[in-house]
């Protein structure tokens, strides 16, 4: 009987990461830090849910690694009033905690009738600078938001001329605005974060390959102290209109905010020139929300249980929990299904010399298919730079699948 696995190739170009990405290791930094005791292990809940606490998300967290040169980051109390964007905004900023999946869909792009999307990464990044009113802090890969810095003449590259516009005034109204970014390479080009540095936003890169031989890969934003996203999208025009991205905005929520704020000071701090990993982290830095008590509170008025993971372990002060711990998790604890998208998909180190073999997220997805008969879809990119290894691996998993087993197994790459 032919088996019931599931392989299919839905067009590969250069994927935007790939033009500042050198030969970085992927493998754990050797000084890490492991979880340190004395964290409480105890249902933890957001104190108040209604209005900010004056003076709490984003205050600076007083370190030797962290200099106060920039002037004070405290947050304002109350909420900050709407001024533009395309979302219900007052609804959003209707004083409860909301969390709002948002997401980037190439342009040209048609889907079936009735189907509902979700709102844009433009839109949302547009709603939290019209609400922003004294900070915003940015962690970010690289900066391509302008068809200057892509060398290119695209009609979509306006969504992130107009961001960086927006970005730019932000100083001018006595907001401040603070950005990390991984270390540029010699050839990337570096007209936007000089034009941010010159509009009054303090710069910071964090030489990631010197301190763990990686990247520093996140973006978030932080607004007020209050408002977050967290997503995919890099500060390229082309996540906002050719890149499949996806992300989340929370409104209303010092308390996420502040504890996502500990992650983006600890980059802050990693940016001094000469910086070095402390071992251990400062206390101010460790944080009682992780996969064992996580935030209890309620996101559109249901009840929640939420926390940061962060990588490298290095990077991780006490009571955080590591990317791969919590990836793990929630594939343990699937009990039908467990849906991924991923740009790239390889049971191995991928920047390190040599590679080696990595199943750490590989054998689990197999675990789960055969023990508990989950059923596992994988949507993969294929760039022109996707590695031609990658492909038997997805072969491999597809072919767990079998018509006589039961298993369910489908794997789709999409050509870009």
């Amino acid at each position: 009987m032919k088996p019931n696995s599931t392989y299919k190739q839905v067009r590969c170009w250069r994927h935007p990461e790939t033009s500042t990405r050198g030969s970085w290791s992927s493998l754990p930094h050797p000084g890490t830090l492991q979880p340190q005791t004395g964290v409480p292990h105890r249902p933890l809940s957001c104190p108040t849910n209604l209005q900010p606490q004056s003076g709490a998300p984003h205050s600076p967290l007083p370190s030797p690694l962290q200099p106060q040169t920039e002037g004070p980051h405290n947050p304002l109390p109350g909420i900050p009033q709407p001024q533009t964007g395309t979302l219900d905004i007052l609804t959003l900023l209707n004083f409860r905690p909301r969390i709002v999946l948002v997401e980037s869909i190439p342009e040209g792009m048609t889907f079936s009738d009735g189907s509902v999307p979700n709102p844009s990464t433009f839109s949302t990044w547009m709603n939290l600078l019209g609400t922003v009113t004294h900070s915003l802090d940015i962690a970010s890969f690289y900066w391509t938001m302008t068809n200057e810095d892509t060398r290119t003449h695209e009609p979509s590259a306006a969504q992130g001329e107009q961001i960086l516009n927006e970005l730019l005034q932000l100083p001018q109204r006595g907001i401040t605005v603070r950005i990390t970014v991984s270390r540029p390479s010699a050839k990337a080009p570096l007209n936007d974060l000089r034009a941010l540095e010159q509009s009054g936003a303090v710069v910071r890169t964090v030489d990631m390959p010197r301190l763990t031989g990686g990247v520093l890969h996140t973006k978030f934003w932080l607004v007020d102290g209050t408002h977050l996203y967290l997503g995919s999208a890099n500060m390229d025009w082309r996540s906002l209109t050719q890149v499949k991205e996806l992300g989340v905005a929370v409104y209303n929520c010092s308390c996420l905010a502040k504890d996502l704020g500990k992650i983006f000071e600890a980059y802050w701090a990693l940016g001094i020139p000469g910086a070095s990993i402390p071992v251990p982290w400062p206390a101010n830095y460790s944080t009682p929300f992780n996969m064992e008590t996580p935030l209890e509170l309620k996101l559109n008025d249901t009840d929640a249980a939420v926390y940061f993971s962060s990588s490298p372990p290095a990077l991780c002060a006490a009571g955080r929990t590591q990317d791969l711990g919590a990836l793990l998790s929630v594939i343990d604890a699937a009990e039908a299904f467990v849906d991924v998208a991923v740009m790239s998909y390889l049971p191995t180190t991928e920047f390190s010399h040599p590679q080696r073999f990595w199943p750490a997220i590989d054998n689990r997805l197999r675990k789960a298919v055969f023990e508990r008969r989950v059923k596992v879809r994988l949507l993969v990119g294929c760039w022109r730079h996707s590695r031609v290894t990658m492909f038997p691996f997805l072969k491999s998993l597809a072919a767990v699948a079998d018509n006589q087993t039961r298993y369910s197994v489908a794997v789709v790459s999409i050509v870009a």
